[in-house]
């Protein structure tokens, strides 16, 4: 994952690019994953955006395998349906990106065979699960937002 360590909310969208790679270490592309992130501030609040590698906006090249998305600062409040948002806060904000494989299986495939290749499992290893401590979620950056 690549983003980078400060980021001016006034100087645009803050991108966030990942690459993610198969076993066999090659690279998945297009719409052969789901990758969403979520940026979290100290503060409490969360904003989530897709990545995608569809060549459009952010994302420089359909299918080159970068997964590609943005998110824009707020430096100012609004009003979004009947509340009213607060402007985003300078400070640290932690991101989390998640890719999961999407189901590629065909319609008719056998059932044991489906059974092998059903999508929805996540790749990314941020949450690590535990019986005798706590659990842990790992961030993949901390930026700094001034």
């Amino acid at each position: 994952v690549q983003a980078p360590d400060v980021h001016d909310r006034m100087s645009g969208p803050l991108v966030v690019r990942g690459r993610f790679v198969r076993p066999d270490g090659n690279p998945y592309k297009s719409g052969e994953l789901y990758v969403n992130a979520v940026l979290v501030s100290t503060y409490g609040v969360a904003h989530w955006f897709e990545l995608r590698d569809h060549g459009i906006g952010l994302d420089e090249a359909a299918g080159d395998g970068w997964y590609t998305g943005g998110y824009v600062f707020q430096s100012r409040g609004y009003v979004f349906g009947d509340r009213k948002m607060e402007p985003d806060r300078p400070g640290p904000w932690y991101l989390f990106v998640f890719a999961q494989d999407v189901n590629v299986v065909t319609e008719g495939t056998e059932p044991f065979e489906a059974a092998h290749t059903i999508g929805g499992f996540v790749l990314t290893d941020q949450l690590e699960l535990n019986f005798d401590e706590p659990c842990k979620l790992r961030h993949d950056a901390v930026i700094q937002v001034v």
